[in-house]
């Protein structure tokens, strides 16, 4: 029996989705999918904003080392040359000590060359008897002698204290100049460093240096083995001097051992001639103490300011906590500080210290002195402490 095929319908196709995948298939859609040339481009202007800032920064870098030690030597040079003006002071003050203990020694000399004819008329006198009256003259000559050499002496205690009071009177100035000397030279150092340092400051007090009433002039002029040789040695010419108008300066050279202990005595009848004209370093002031310190301060400006603009590039111009604070870092790095002193290059005892021109400059590490610190109080007090923590140099 045969079978009847049923009719087979033809499903519609729809032509559409084969449209959008011959589309998508097209060459042109393909190149446009897999085109990678602008992401390399975008890459590549970040890499080179990141180059170029990475560059001005390791420029930046260069350029902030020999900042800070040209800022550096800019205040050593001010430290030391404000400390050396000092030192120089001091033993100027010395010089004018020198001065007052050689007029005062010829007073001495003098005084002593009086008592000198004073002996030696004691030694004619004792020679006198009526069998041979030469010696009673020669002393009789001798005694007035004495009175022209005593007037001669008060003659001479007049010029003694005028020069005295004249050098005091220059050291009592020096002590206030010197200051201002040392701060001067200080900012006048300042242009040999600019640019980067603008303004060099100087900071010292007055010299440590007061009235010296103890005495110690006479173990300059008479107590001491060579000044008293020398000062002896005066005393006894002025005395066979006075002593040759009477034929007596025999008698002179028999009494001349003695010329050292008239000295010695001489010298304390006139040392109230100058006492408390010489000047001396107080007992309460000691070598390297705050009173000896000179200290600079400079300020500048940094030179790399067109770096860090370019820095920021790479930032997009964005800023943060750790900006804020590279900006105080920059701020403090516009100052620089230094410190120096003056001492005495001996280990003499100090009674020696105005009586030797051995003063001498040196750097030392920068510290401020913790009283100062304390006495400040407030806001100074607070900014002078973080500068004694952050100054290490």
């Amino acid at each position: 029996m045969p079978v009847e095929a049923a009719p087979v319908e033809a499903m519609p196709v729809d032509a559409a989705p084969v449209e959008a995948t011959a589309a998508e298939t097209s060459p042109g859609r393909r190149s446009l999918l897999r085109d990678d040339e602008g992401a390399m481009m975008l890459l590549g202007v970040f890499m080179t904003t990141l180059v170029v800032a990475m560059l001005y920064y390791i420029a930046g870098v260069g350029e902030t080392i020999v900042y800070r030690e040209r800022m550096q030597d800019a205040a050593d040079a001010g430290a030391m040359a404000g400390a050396l003006i000092y030192a120089r002071a001091m033993n100027i003050v010395v010089l004018m000590n020198l001065i007052i203990a050689s007029v005062f020694a010829i007073a001495v000399a003098l005084r002593a060359a009086q008592y000198l004819l004073y002996a030696a008329a004691g030694r004619a006198f004792s020679e006198c008897n009526w069998y041979n009256p030469r010696p009673c003259i020669i002393g009789l000559c001798l005694m007035m002698t004495t009175c022209e050499a005593c007037d001669e002496v008060e003659r001479v205690e007049g010029i003694v204290e005028e020069v005295a009071e004249n050098a005091s009177a220059a050291s009592n100035t020096l002590r206030n100049v010197a200051p201002l000397a040392a701060f001067r030279v200080t900012e006048m150092t300042m242009d040999n460093y600019d640019p980067p340092a603008n303004i060099g400051v100087g900071i010292g007090g007055r010299l440590p240096i007061e009235d010296d009433d103890s005495g110690h002039i006479c173990d300059e002029v008479a107590f001491s083995f060579g000044p008293n040789a020398t000062t002896s040695m005066i005393a006894v010419t002025e005395a066979r001097d006075a002593a040759d108008s009477c034929s007596g300066t025999s008698y002179v050279n028999q009494v001349a051992i003695s010329a050292p202990l008239f000295v010695m005595l001489a010298c304390q009848v006139e040392l109230d001639v100058v006492r408390g004209y010489p000047k001396r370093v107080p007992d309460d002031v000691d070598l390297g103490e705050n009173e000896f310190q000179f200290r600079s301060f400079v300020q500048g400006d940094a030179p790399f300011e067109a770096d860090d603009e370019r820095v920021r590039i790479a930032t997009w111009g964005h800023s943060s906590e750790a900006d804020s604070f590279s900006d105080n870092l920059a701020f403090l790095a516009d100052f620089s500080f230094a410190q120096a002193e003056y001492y005495y290059d001996d280990d003499e005892d100090r009674e020696e210290w105005m009586w030797n021109m051995k003063w001498r400059a040196r750097m030392r590490r920068f510290r401020v002195d913790a009283g100062a610190c304390s006495e400040a109080g407030g806001g100074f007090g607070r900014a002078c402490g973080l500068i004694q923590r952050a100054v290490v140099h």
